[in-house]
């Protein structure tokens, strides 16, 4: 991990492509300019500090995939041990907007919700996704990363414009970690990689739906109360007035 910089007289056709080739960050020719060896020693100083970054970033990234997947496991766990008479923690039919480009996995995935209880609208490509979000009230989104035309990340980003508290759970077949370093920071809800376990995107629904209706329970109990200590105000400055009257 260390940067290392050739610096030689040698200066033979192939020298260069010979130390490039074992390892070599940079290659600099005798008589050496001090300014120009200091610029290039902290250009690879800033390299390897944003290397560094890099790796923190991803360990960290996986620590909390794997984490995450535990917790799925383990939530699985009790939803498959629940008797059957017990009932399910989400309501009847909680509207879910599916955008995948796929057709048949767009049928897959639109099936499995709406055998597990879910009122599933779907849309083919981004544009199509966002109208839907505008003309149906919607829990929860299952978004595919990556689409023609309009990628899901632009998908996301718009839709955190339109509804910043509506769950976003990305879907994609390719398990890159700049894919979900970017979706998290747009705020998706989840990242689920498709060909897993299909009960792991049901629990993630599942959790996607009592978050948002947590969310907008907790965003009525505030506006209550912002109503009730507007009318006691009210109250206060009409009593004040009679006083003075």
């Amino acid at each position: 991990g260390v940067p290392i910089i050739v610096v030689t007289a040698f200066g033979a056709m192939g020298a260069k492509e010979w130390a490039l080739a074992r390892g070599a960050e940079d290659f600099v020719l005798k008589p050496v300019q001090p300014e120009d060896l200091r610029a290039r020693v902290s250009a690879m100083l800033k390299v390897r500090g944003i290397r560094q970054d890099l790796d923190r970033t991803l360990a960290y990234l996986h620590e909390r995939e794997a984490a995450r997947h535990a917790q799925r496991q383990a939530v699985l766990t009790n939803v498959l041990a629940r008797t059957p008479g017990e009932p399910s923690p989400v309501l009847t039919a909680p509207p879910i907007l599916l955008i995948e480009d796929e057709s048949l996995t767009r049928q897959f995935y639109g099936d499995l919700l709406a055998q597990h209880g879910f009122q599933v609208f779907t849309a083919c490509d981004g544009a199509q996704g966002l109208e839907q979000a505008r003309r149906h009230p919607v829990e929860a989104v299952v978004l595919d990363i990556m689409m023609p035309g309009m990628s899901g990340l632009e998908v996301l980003e718009r839709l955190y414009v339109q509804d910043p508290d509506l769950p976003v759970i990305m879907l994609t077949a390719y398990a890159s970690s700049r894919n979900a370093i970017a979706a998290l920071k747009l705020g998706a809800f989840d990242f689920i990689i498709k060909g897993l376990e299909h009960d792991l995107m049901l629990l993630a629904v599942h959790r996607a739906v009592r978050h948002r209706r947590e969310t907008l329970n907790k965003q009525g109990e505030i506006e209550q109360l912002r109503a009730r200590i507007a009318e006691l105000e009210r109250g206060r400055a009409g009593g004040q007035r009679e006083v003075w009257t």
